[in-house]
């Protein structure tokens, strides 16, 4: 016999709204300038919260911006997901994540550049760093095994192995970005997908 999840509670839906609005503050501040000369009272007064409750949410700025960094992650397992719904090869689902990912990362692109500094150096906690990386290996991962599914992908193919290097090569890329504004990310990123194709074929 199976028992409903408990409905949740009014604290905890109280929370989780307070928390939705202080990172969309910081959002739309960080939209704006960089990191540095947003202070937290900012971020509070346009949340609609005092500076208390901030700090209670978010002791640090670094706090903050891992956060933020965390919903890049949980929009990247979205495309996974939807990706896999109406899925037909590799080459299509693959190439659709990351155009879509890119196509994200340009419409917020002062904010993207300064989450994917913190989320890339020793600014975030290493736990975090840990957490989202893992996140993001089982997002790709997932579109590997529906391939394997699909016949594209040998079954001597290390999976795990494939998810972690295209999760390293992205991230690659991006860093490179964020230290050349002028760098081919769009280009690159359809050139990977193309690479691991390739490189995932029975016949490669």
């Amino acid at each position: 016999m199976t028992t409903s999840p408990k409905p949740e509670g009014l604290r905890e839906r109280r929370r989780k709204e307070v928390r939705r609005r202080i990172l969309k503050a910081a959002r739309s501040l960080l939209s704006e300038r960089d990191v540095e000369s947003v202070r937290a009272d900012e971020i509070a007064e346009r949340a609609g919260v005092s500076r208390a409750t901030f700090f209670n949410y978010y002791p640090s700025k670094s706090d903050l911006l891992t956060d933020l960094g965390r919903t890049i992650v949980i929009e990247l397992e979205d495309l996974s997901s939807t990706a896999l719904e109406s899925y037909e090869d590799l080459s299509g689902a693959l190439g659709w994540v990351l155009a879509q990912g890119f196509t994200r990362i340009k419409r917020d692109e002062n904010i993207s550049r300064q989450l994917i500094d913190h989320l890339t150096r020793a600014t975030a906690s290493q736990d975090a760093r840990a957490e989202l990386m893992g996140r993001s290996h089982a997002a790709y991962r997932a579109i590997f095994e529906r391939a394997r599914e699909n016949g594209e992908i040998d079954e001597a193919q290390d999976l795990d192995l494939m998810a972690e290097l295209l999760a390293s090569v992205v991230n690659g890329l991006l860093a490179n970005w964020f230290n050349d504004s002028s760098y081919p990310l769009q280009a690159r990123l359809a050139e990977t997908v193309t690479f691991f194709v390739r490189a995932a074929r029975k016949d490669a």
